[in-house]
């Protein structure tokens, strides 16, 4: 069998927060991230914005999301815990396939 990603559905949340075609975009706020380790606070803040933008867990919203964080604001590519709703990536290395399948 093959593995297969179904986009999470259409809807709109508050403060003109939307999922199109499963991707969603969040502003955070201004976080310290001069020494590149910001990323625990932005996806803590991230899971916030959504949750209450849509009024239930983010991880109800899909069975899996990718947070793709700004340049510069974690030491590392990409990081996933095992069984995790959740993974995160360092800017552009959310594009990339391989770094994809290995978290």
């Amino acid at each position: 069998d093959k593995l297969l990603f179904t986009p999470a559905a259409n809807q709109v949340g508050n403060s003109g927060i939307s999922i199109f075609d499963g991707v969603v975009e969040v502003t955070a706020s201004d976080t310290d991230c001069t020494n590149g380790n910001c990323d625990e606070a932005l996806r803590n803040e991230a899971i916030s914005i959504l949750d209450t933008a849509f009024g239930e867990p983010v991880q109800n919203l899909a069975t899996h999301v990718m947070f793709c964080l700004p340049p510069d604001s974690m030491d590392g590519i990409a990081y996933a815990y095992v069984n995790s709703w959740a993974s995160v990536y360092s800017d552009e290395w959310c594009q990339y396939v391989s770094v994809q399948l290995h978290e």
